[in-house]
């Protein structure tokens, strides 16, 4: 969605969940030369990495790096807000993979 609205063009790259499916990501992660894949995960150039926080973080820096603060205060709290979504986010979405 953050790619979607900062008007970035990207590949939507999606995996099915369950019955032999997974094995399409199973197959790939090791192939994507990053330390921890995981899903998500954001390739740009030489960017490569995985984690929901660290990507959407990565795209900020990358496009619109006022969108994580333009002082001290202002990343204190979107810190602070990122991390509290995530955690609500997490507790009604289980990982499946």
């Amino acid at each position: 969605m953050l790619l979607h609205h900062l008007g970035v063009k990207f590949e939507d790259k999606r995996y099915k969940i369950g019955d032999n499916s997974s094995e399409a990501w199973k197959n790939q992660k090791d192939k994507l030369g990053m330390p921890f894949p995981n899903l998500p995960y954001f390739i740009d150039g030489d960017v490569k990495h995985s984690e929901t926080l660290a990507v959407l973080r990565s795209i900020c820096r990358i496009y619109r790096p006022e969108y994580l603060g333009r002082n001290q205060k202002e990343q204190a709290y979107t810190d602070s807000f990122a991390n509290s979504i995530y955690d609500l986010l997490n507790s009604w979405i289980p990982p499946y993979l």
